[in-house]
């Protein structure tokens, strides 16, 4: 960091605090690719998605707290969870009772965006859980957060939800349990109401233009901020 000029980071305003040089490091919510490719709401049925709850990152388990959530819902049988990550080895091994043998838990592994099978599951589902310690305005998280899906996030996950979702702190087990079931026990016409928010903040906040537009704003500053340097 001490040798460039500038850096741009995928962050909300608390990540991008994490960085040292300050002055230097310009923050840039995570490009929205789903503007154009939305799910019309107004063919889910929510009440019966209202115990569908969704795990979907990339890599590192742990770090995301897979374990946290897997826990948290293998004590809450009456909601279902359904998982749309690679597993590493260690963390299967680990894990591998809540994974396989617990009846509301569903591993489904790596699911193509955008195609016929994304969007069935989309209609199972009302919500997304996602515990990151440390991300960087998570990805998948924003593209579901498009089909209409309300994010329930940790603190750590660095993603501005505004008032479309819910920020669990402390990220534990019981307190999990607590926002599933109290977000899960309003009826289907808050959950609609909450989803259309959702789709609408993320066509706004997280879209192709906002992004574009502030990633020329930073590259600018930065280098007029060079050119003064050298004048």
């Amino acid at each position: 960091l001490a040798h460039a000029d500038g850096v741009i980071v995928m962050s909300n305003l608390r990540g991008m605090k994490t960085y040292p040089r300050e002055n230097s490091i310009f923050r840039i919510n995570n490009a929205g690719y789903g503007g154009e490719k939305c799910m019309d709401l107004s063919t889910k049925d929510f009440a019966a998605a209202q115990n569908g709850f969704l795990f979907i990152a990339g890599s590192g388990n742990a770090h995301k707290r897979l374990d946290v959530i897997l826990e948290a819902f293998a004590g809450m049988p009456e909601k279902e969870l359904y998982l749309c990550t690679k597993l590493e080895d260690d963390f299967k091994a680990a894990f591998g009772k809540y994974l396989f043998e617990t009846r509301n838990i569903h591993y489904l592994g790596h699911i193509k965006l955008y195609t016929p099978e994304f969007y069935d599951l989309m209609r199972k589902l009302n919500y997304v859980v996602f515990g990151s310690c440390s991300e960087g305005s998570p990805g998948a998280v924003i593209d579901v957060m498009f089909q209409g899906l309300i994010p329930l996030v940790s603190v750590g996950s660095h993603i501005d939800i505004a008032d479309v979702g819910t920020v669990i702190e402390p990220f534990g087990v019981e307190e999990v349990q607590r926002t599933v079931r109290e977000v899960s026990g309003n009826d289907a016409v808050w959950a609609k109401e909450r989803s259309i928010a959702v789709q609408n903040y993320a066509k706004d906040v997280f879209s192709i233009e906002r992004y574009r537009n502030k990633l020329k704003k930073h590259i600018q500053t930065i280098i007029e901020h060079k050119k003064g340097q050298s004048g």
